[in-house]
């Protein structure tokens, strides 16, 4: 019979049914998060080399069904070698989206990606070596199997994000700050097409230390059409914007196995003066859009050709401006008269001679100020060629007048200009300068410019550069920065073969000055503070790199320069840079009322590891102010912060270079010496230590006079040679070493007075008189007291150790002998029959009693043991069945997980919630196993340190029972020697 259909029964099963699959939406993240994030490390670990971690991951699967959604949050990327510690990337979140039907079958692939809050940062060394390279090469990777994580994304995003680029083997330099980007993909067949949108904040460019494009608002269409078969990108109807300029991209780039190929063609789509001007760093203001301004923009350019080792893409870039102008609102004049004709043009290849830049005019005038430049060079690879001319009349006061300016900023004064240039390097290179022009100069001339955002005016009385084929000739200069003046002349050679090819500049200067205050050009203000709170507070230098291609040398002559709240008067000397290290040549100055001449060098080459190596000799500094000021005098010696005196010293040293310029401790090495005339220590921890252990309290605070201390440092530590010094009546020898980290190891040896030893010389000297009373004979006891002194742990905190008790049983002993002698020698001359008697009965006596001591003794130790056996014993049985019970509970667990796991079955779910239960048992075990070991394990010492203290006291009751009977025998031999002498 058919059966009735029922709703009751439809709604009962779909009940059933909606609250299964509820439950396996709220489970199942926890069933795959574990699994999801393990096999994203594993995959991680097997492809880079680079520390990857994250603050904590989130696993969502309900608010994105059918999508899961695994959230990393504080996500870090560091290089590893030359970057190490370096942020590759920091990112606040990451959103990685799978699949639901493609992680039940194993495959984990990511189809949606987003990145919020992102900071990328990616750095080239000027060998080439790059932070992004943390792929690991073929070789390394652990297996040749295909990964179950992949990307196959359909949807990607960045929110509020940065990218840094800074390429030093290039020269180039780009940030994006504020960055929102996001793409979508579409596939159809091999063809797949990526559409992307960009906006940014604010975009700069630069090339070799010049912005070309300074924080452009940026926006940004970009469709490319990708052929991964032919590895061919397609670039289609692609709208690019920088601030008020629109550009179009139109064209392809191909990626083959040995080269690349393109033709990429670009343009501006609006073309007015104006909107090239919006690029220009500074004039993009918040006013910008009321700027009035005409003239034709035609900008165009090409890319195309091939690129491979041995060819390059040609280029050609047309820039024209027609006499256009601009006036800002609110400024009475406008810049006007601007001409610009410029063309770049290189056919490809690799024959640069066929490169051409060519600035044919840029020209512009306001208020009859003119400057016009021309600049033509071509056959840059073997004999380049040069043409230019550079006119200005510029009155910099009128400035103000047509270019906006910050609210309290002033300019002026008179730049002048008439160089003319003309020849080919050849000539240069053959000393043929009559075949090549170059004349003129560039004069500036009471110029001063002052700034609410500098804290000091900037004034040059007079600036004049001549020219000529041979040199370029300061004939001087004379300016005067705030409170500094500096005056310079010199000349600049090979300046044209560093243009055109590349080579070493070089220099000759001589620079003078009265007054230069390097605090106040650095921007330090110490006005509210103290030098020492202001040597507290500083902030750590970056390093300073010194031009590989650069040759300059300086002869300075300053008679006072403030640096870091110090006056340094009369720095003299000779600075030199080549190649990337600055050489420093009898460099003096006088400073803390002696002087410092040094020489040596300052290494750069390697930017990363920068190096220093000198030589110094000091003469009569102030040894306080040095430490308090230099960082190297108080790693050297902790002493000199306690001290006060002068010092001289020869020092010579070298060190590696942290990023904040100072010394990488553990690197540093050298020799020196130390002299002082006298020097007086007071509260130095460590005297004060020694005061304390040897009763002597005027250690406390010394003077020492005629100290010659040779020193030598390696591995972060000072080792002293051994010096001898006086303080006051005590003589000492000391030697040891002291660490960077203010760790100390000395051994002093000292030769005390009698005089100097308080309670202990009274012991000597009582026993020395009695003996003296009782025989009338003068007993000599020694005068000196021979003191060996251990001095270990940290400047701040020393731990001292000497042997003066075994000092002040010497005393004792002397007077013991002493009195042995007086009375052999009276037995000797009036008793001599009673005395072998007596000594035999008190040898014997004493032979007895030492026997019967060393018998108490080993068994009383004999005892100890066997109580020691037993609490050994006794603990290793604790902890046997400690470890017994904590197997058993081990086993029972796995015997009940084993039984989940068979229960499971074949179904994949159950399987997973197996697992995970059976993973909690073993794990729940195992703690509880581990607890009872370990109370096993107090249980075991408990009843070991029990045996130990009854051994203890077992052995010391022994002890002090054989010595009581030696007590006993010495007091018994007392009394026969006693009546012996009657």
């Amino acid at each position: 019979m058919k059966k009735k259909f029922s709703i009751k029964k439809l709604l009962k099963w779909s009940a059933i049914s909606f609250t299964l699959l509820l439950g396996l939406l709220i489970a199942a993240p926890f069933i795959f998060k574990e699994k999801i994030i393990a096999k994203l490390k594993e995959t991680i670990n097997k492809q880079v080399n680079a520390t990857i971690d994250w603050k904590n991951a989130d696993l969502s699967l309900i608010s994105t069904f059918p999508y899961f959604t695994l959230e990393l949050n504080g996500l870090e990327v560091h290089g590893v070698n030359d970057f190490e510690n370096i942020p590759l990337a920091k990112v606040e979140t990451i959103l990685l989206s799978f699949n639901i039907k493609n992680v039940l079958s194993g495959n984990y692939n990511v189809e949606k990606l987003g990145f919020k809050q992102a900071d990328f940062n990616v750095l080239v060394l000027e060998d080439g070596k790059a932070n992004y390279e943390i792929a690991k090469p073929s070789e390394e990777k652990e297996d040749d199997e295909p990964s179950e994580f992949s990307f196959k994304l359909n949807y990607y995003f960045l929110d509020n994000s940065t990218i840094t680029y800074d390429d030093r083997s290039l020269g180039v330099y780009m940030a994006l700050k504020g960055l929102n980007h996001t793409g979508n993909g579409f596939f159809k067949g091999d063809i797949y097409t990526l559409e992307t949108q960009t906006n940014a904040d604010a975009v700069s460019f630069g090339y070799e230390g010049i912005n070309y494009i300074s924080r452009a608002l940026t926006d940004m269409k970009c469709d490319i059409e990708m052929d991964l078969e032919k590895w061919l990108f397609t670039f289609k109807e692609n709208d690019i914007k920088l601030n008020e300029i629109q550009m179009g991209l139109d064209g392809w780039f191909m990626m083959a196995d040995d080269f690349y190929e393109m033709d990429i063609s670009f343009m501006s789509k609006n073309n007015t003066f104006k909107s090239l001007l919006s690029l220009i760093p500074g004039a993009y203001t918040p006013d910008f859009g009321d700027v009035k301004s005409n003239g034709k923009l035609s900008f165009d350019g090409k890319i195309f050709g091939k690129y491979s080792d041995t060819s390059y893409p040609g280029i050609k870039v047309n820039l024209n401006v027609d006499n256009a102008y601009f006036q800002y609102p609110d400024l009475p004049a406008k810049m006007e008269n601007i001409f610009i004709d410029t063309r770049i043009d290189f056919p490809g290849g690799a024959n640069f001679d066929k490169l051409v830049l060519d600035v044919k005019n840029f020209q512009l005038e306001f208020l009859q100020n003119t400057l016009k430049v021309s600049l033509y060079t071509t056959n840059t690879e073997t004999d380049p060629f040069i043409r230019s001319n550079v006119f200005a009349n510029i009155d910099l006061g009128k400035l103000s007048q047509v270019i906006p300016m910050e609210e309290g900023d002033n300019l002026n004064g008179m730049l002048t200009s008439d160089v003319a240039l003309e020849g080919n390097y050849s000539a240069i290179e053959k000393e043929k300068y009559q075949d090549f022009k170059a004349e003129g100069s560039i004069r500036l001339q009471k110029m001063n410019y002052a700034s609410n955002t500098v804290p000091y005016t900037f004034a040059i009385d007079s600036m004049l550069f001549k020219f000529s084929p041979a040199k370029l000739n300061l004939v001087g200069l004379s300016t005067k920065i705030g409170s500094s003046d500096l005056h310079a002349a010199g000349t600049i050679d090979n300046y044209l073969a560093y243009f055109l090819k590349d080579e070493t500049l070089n220099g000759n200067f001589v620079v003078r000055s009265k007054y230069m205050n390097m605090d106040e050009l650095m921007g330090e203000d110490d006005s509210a503070t103290t030098a020492e709170e202001q040597v507290a507070t500083d902030e750590p230098m970056e390093v300073i790199l010194i031009p590989k291609n650069i040759t300059f040398n300086l002869n300075t002559n300053i008679e006072t320069l403030v640096f870091d709240s110090i006056p340094l008067k009369n720095v003299r000397g000779v600075v030199s840079t080549n190649d990337g290290i600055a050489t420093l040549k009898n460099i003096g100055m006088d400073v803390f009322g002696g002087s410092i001449v040094m020489n040596g060098e300052y290494n750069t080459q390697n930017e990363n590891k920068p190096s220093i190596a000198f030589d110094y000799n000091i003469n009569n500094l102030d040894i306080n102010q040095s430490a308090n000021y230099f960082n190297t005098v108080e790693k050297l010696a902790p002493v000199a912060k306690f001290a006060q005196g002068r010092f001289s010293s020869t020092l010579s040293m070298s060190a590696d270079l942290g990023k904040d310029m100072m010394p990488i401790y553990n690197t540093m090495s050298g020799k020196g010496n130390f002299k002082t005339k006298e020097v007086v220590v007071k509260d130095f921890k460590p005297l004060t230590k020694l005061a304390d252990a040897t009763g002597i309290s005027k250690l406390r605070e010394q003077k020492f006079s005629d100290l010659s201390i040779n020193f030598a440092f390696k591995d972060g530590k000072v080792f002293v040679d051994p010096f001898d010094v006086k303080m006051g009546n005590i003589s000492a020898k000391i030697d040891g070493t002291t660490s960077f980290e203010q760790e100390i190891d000395y051994n002093i040896n000292m030769v005390i007075p009698k005089s100097e030893l308080g309670a202990l010389a009274s012991v000597g000297s009582q026993a020395t008189s009695a003996l003296q009373s009782l025989t009338g004979k003068t007993i000599n006891a020694s005068e000196n007291l021979n003191l060996k002194v251990k001095m270990i742990g940290t400047v701040t905190d020393p731990k001292i150790t000497t042997d003066l008790k075994d000092q002040g049983k010497n005393l004792a002993t002397q007077a013991i002998d002493s009195l042995k002698a007086v009375v052999k020698e009276k037995i000797d001359e009036k008793i001599d029959d009673a005395k072998e008697k007596v000594n035999a009965e008190i040898n014997k006596l004493l032979a007895d009693a030492q026997t019967q001591d060393n018998r108490i003794k080993a068994e009383g130790k004999e005892a100890a043991d066997r109580i020691r056996a037993e609490g050994r014993n006794a603990g290793n049985k604790v902890r046997a069945e400690g470890k017994s019970a904590a197997d058993q509970v081990r086993a029972e667990a796995k015997k009940q997980a084993d039984q989940l796991m068979r229960e499971a079955g074949s179904n994949p779910l159950k399987v997973e919630a197996a697992k995970i239960a059976a993973k909690k048992l073993t794990d729940e075990a195992e703690v509880k196993a581990k607890a009872i070991e370990a109370e096993a394990g107090r249980k075991a010492k408990s009843v070991e340190d029990e045996a130990e203290k009854r051994a203890v006291a077992t052995e010391n009751e022994a002890n002090k029972r054989a010595d009581k009977v030696m007590e006993d025998a010495n007091k018994k031999a007392d009394d026969l020697r006693a009546k012996g002498n009657m």
